[in-house]
């Protein structure tokens, strides 16, 4: 289960660079974060993993279920670790310990504030104090009606300005509400992709070298096209998946069939 730890005993950053890349892993509030689980014992086979959750991605991270290993961070952990003037604040103590940053899921709404610079919960705090000379990758995951609204767009490319990289959100053929179980089938690619694209980045280059890539112009059209099709058809849009490494179907959880049957919930969550 994961817990979580002091900042003073949990984030020392006075000792040798480690052999392992330090991976900060986040999830905001949409429903793909179910698989968050998944995504954080993938990256830990081969990272020091820490993790951070916003308030409404714990509609659907289950605490219990994230490796022992890993501590898990949120608002909560924010104000209950700092007392008096001189303590350490979780959010910067957070920026310096990790090389590397992902957001996967990103939502509508993170990526609305990530783009405007707001900053009102530790994930976001986090960024706002981001070190851009570290990779820094955001999966987005968020209704198709959303990611295709014109605001997705300005917020894309406000994000590709800083740097940060965008890992494309993978499409799929199905209704508008992308939650009905025919889509985790995309949700378990996309993590995949997450998954080899930070460990490539950083083994390719190491950490001492590890920057953002140059910059592009971004477009939901352009950044759904570098997806993986599925029956040559491109029409909702989903982002991360769980990191199993494999392109067949992933069983449903009674957990994940619960939220698959709910097609009316909001999915534009913090």
């Amino acid at each position: 289960m994961a817990t979580s730890e002091p900042v003073q005993e949990s984030l020392m950053l006075d000792y040798p660079q480690p052999s392992n890349p330090r991976v900060l892993l986040a999830a905001s509030g949409s429903v793909a974060a179910i698989k968050f689980e998944s995504l954080c014992r993938s990256f830990s086979e081969w990272a020091d993993v820490r993790a951070v959750a916003t308030k409404s991605s714990l509609h659907f991270v289950d605490r219990s279920s994230l490796p022992s290993g890993i501590a898990l961070y949120t608002d909560d952990d924010e104000w209950s670790t700092w007392k008096k003037i001189g303590d350490e604040v979780l959010h910067i103590e957070l920026r310096k310990w990790a090389d590397i940053l992902v957001i996967a899921p990103l939502s509508a709404n993170t990526l609305a504030k990530i783009a405007g610079g707001l900053c009102d919960n530790l994930l976001t705090c986090i960024v706002r104090a981001w070190d851009y000379s570290k990779p820094l990758f955001v999966a987005p995951a968020m209704n198709t009606l959303m990611w295709n609204n014109p605001f997705t767009e300005r917020h894309l490319q406000t994000i590709n300005q800083l740097g940060i990289i965008l890992i494309p959100p993978v499409t799929k053929r199905s209704s508008d509400f992308w939650i009905d179980s025919s889509r985790w089938e995309a949700c378990a690619l996309a993590l995949g992709r997450c998954r080899d694209k930070v460990r490539m980045t950083w083994t390719s280059k190491g950490p001492a070298k590890a920057k953002t890539g140059g910059q592009q112009k971004i477009t939901p059209a352009r950044a759904s096209s570098c997806g993986d099709k599925h029956q040559g058809r491109r029409t909702a849009t989903t982002g991360v998946r769980s990191a199993v490494g494999s392109s067949s179907r992933p069983q449903l959880t009674s957990r994940e069939r619960t939220f698959s049957s709910r097609k009316d919930m909001a999915i534009g969550g913090e």
